[in-house]
Order: structure tokens, then C-alpha cells, then sequence
């Protein structure tokens, strides 16, 4: 069965690519909205999805 609402995905991460890039963490973080859009046109129990990104920022 087909939800009307999309699955909504908040992903905090302290680095995201291109933005501010440290480690590897930067790669994952950039890359997971893509892979999730990816398996939503794969799965039909997930095919809304919408993935934001909020990077956190230290003073």
C-alpha cells in the first residue's frame, strides 16, 4: 500500500560536501539524499522521499 505522505528525512551532520569537508563523513552526508532518491525509484513502499540537510555550525 501507497502512503500519500512522503517520507520525510532530516540528516543533522557537523560536515557535508562541498560545503565543509573534514573527513569522510562530508562524502556520506552529500551522497545519502542521492542514494535515498536512488531506492525510492527502486522500492515501491518508498517511493516519496524527501531528504533535507542541516549542517550545524560551532563558533
Amino acid at each position: 500500500m501507497q502512503s500519500e505522505q512522503p517520507l520525510k528525512v532530516l540528516i543533522l551532520a557537523a560536515e557535508i560536501e562541498p560545503f565543509v569537508k573534514v573527513g569522510g563523513l562530508a562524502e556520506i552526508v552529500g551522497a545519502l539524499p542521492k542514494a535515498l532518491q536512488a531506492l525510492g525509484m527502486m522500492c515501491a513502499w518508498l517511493c516519496r522521499v524527501t531528504a533535507r540537510l542541516m549542517l550545524s555550525i560551532f563558533s
